[in-house]
């Protein structure tokens, strides 16, 4: 039971050996750059962060790229800010990427292209700006942006994905 607990104490008190951190919509409210990158790079098995529908804001910590095991990473439904860290294009076993419903900015990093694993990706809606990125070009069917007013539908780069809510 994490009610009235902080994110914080989630990662300080779980065991390095868990593969998964599932803490979605648990009223959250705090801003997970401020949570010490070492209690996040402990988790060197780390499969699973799923950590949307809260209220965490703040930058998406660098610190994520160093979980080489991770393969969904979902913070969508929070209210993150800043632009994507270029180090996210580390993170070469993803194959979920949900980072929605944000109040992200700036260029979506051209170091996704080295996520060849990526499956599901969704981006929307925040600020984004600049060109549409080289992986969704090249490698997916739908696309998934507001650029210069003008919205493309969600993608998926394996065009026989089924969507569940």
């Amino acid at each position: 039971d994490m009610s009235g607990g902080t994110l914080r104490s989630v990662f300080e008190n779980s065991s390095g050996k868990i593969v998964s951190i599932v803490c979605a919509g648990k009223g959250f409210a705090e801003r997970l750059d401020r949570i010490p990158s070492g209690f996040i790079r402990k988790y060197e098995s780390l499969e699973v962060i799923d950590l949307s529908n809260n209220l965490l804001s703040g930058s998406i910590p660098e610190s994520f790229a160093d979980l080489a095991t991770l393969k969904e990473l979902n913070l969508g439904l929070n209210r993150f800010s800043g632009s994507i860290p270029d180090s996210i294009g580390r993170l070469g076993n993803l194959t979920l990427l949900n980072i929605g419903s944000n109040l992200l900015n700036g260029k979506i990093p051209d170091q996704l292209d080295n996520l060849k694993k990526l499956k599901k990706v969704y981006l929307l809606p925040n600020e984004f700006s600049g060109a549409i990125p080289t992986f969704a070009q090249t490698k997916c069917r739908r696309c998934g942006f507001y650029w210069g007013g003008i919205f493309f539908l969600s993608f998926f780069s394996d065009p026989n994905m089924v969507v569940r809510d």
